[in-house]
């Protein structure tokens, strides 16, 4: 099952979006440590551009053949709620 919409989500900036792109690059913390002041700084220096949505996300939900079936095999114009929620393992 999957969905693909538009969605809008709440202002990121563009310098915070580059900022969580190189944390997730780099894997060293202290190599992170020693360059993130410095990319701080130059993108604090950089006009700030502001992110209100992400075109086109992509929501992909996989679940068990047995429980597709238990909700009675959902087609396209169905209407479906699903619970989505944040945790940490």
């Amino acid at each position: 099952m999957a969905l693909s919409e538009d969605i809008e989500l709440e202002n990121v900036s563009q310098q915070q979006m580059m900022l969580e792109a190189i944390d997730r690059a780099i894997a060293d913390k202290d190599v992170k440590d020693q360059i993130r002041p410095i990319l701080e700084a130059i993108l604090r220096s950089q006009p700030q551009t502001v992110v209100k949505t992400y075109s086109q996300t992509i929501v992909q939900i996989t679940m068990p053949r047995r429980k597709y079936e238990k909700i009675e095999s959902p087609r396209v114009g169905d209407r479906l709620l699903i619970d989505i929620k944040k945790f940490s393992l």
